[in-house]
């Protein structure tokens, strides 16, 4: 079983506060038969430095719980990173914006913004599928 989209990373966002949250929120998941989850803080980005900060932030706190695991034995799930995109923008202007798309992956988990989507909100979509990215909308339900 996999868990598609996860705030399980500590001290990112609304998600796990610290990393025994971290560890524990893991452990439960794990001890349900989930064998992987993939991380996917929020992520606004504006700006090509916003995503190096973003993916410095998410790799420190990825390391942080994989090694706090270690540390005290315990079994977690295998964790891929990504991201949940708020697609406000046009984010393939940024030239790392590929390094959004969930680890080993062509695909990105993307929020759009809570407004009836127009033709310029549907552009991103399309400028994401002209870059070979598959994009995955979450919480489609709220767009209904």
């Amino acid at each position: 079983m996999i868990d598609m989209h996860s705030h399980i990373l500590p001290a990112i966002d609304d998600g796990a506060k610290d990393v025994n949250e971290a560890l524990a929120m893991l452990k439960d998941v794990y001890e349900k038969k989930c064998s992987v989850v993939i991380a996917t803080p929020h992520l606004r980005a504006y700006s090509e430095e916003e995503i190096e900060q973003a993916l410095e932030m998410r790799n420190k706190a990825y390391e942080n719980v994989v090694s706090e695991a270690k540390r005290q034995d315990v079994v977690i799930p295998e964790i891929k990173l990504g991201f949940e995109v708020f697609l406000d923008k046009d984010i393939t202007v940024f030239p790392s914006f590929r390094k959004l798309c969930i680890e080993g992956t062509d695909a990105m988990l993307v929020e759009m913004p809570m407004h009836h989507w127009d033709a310029f909100t549907l552009s991103r979509i399309d400028s994401l599928k002209e870059n070979g990215i598959i994009p995955i909308i979450a919480h489609l339900d709220r767009y209904i």
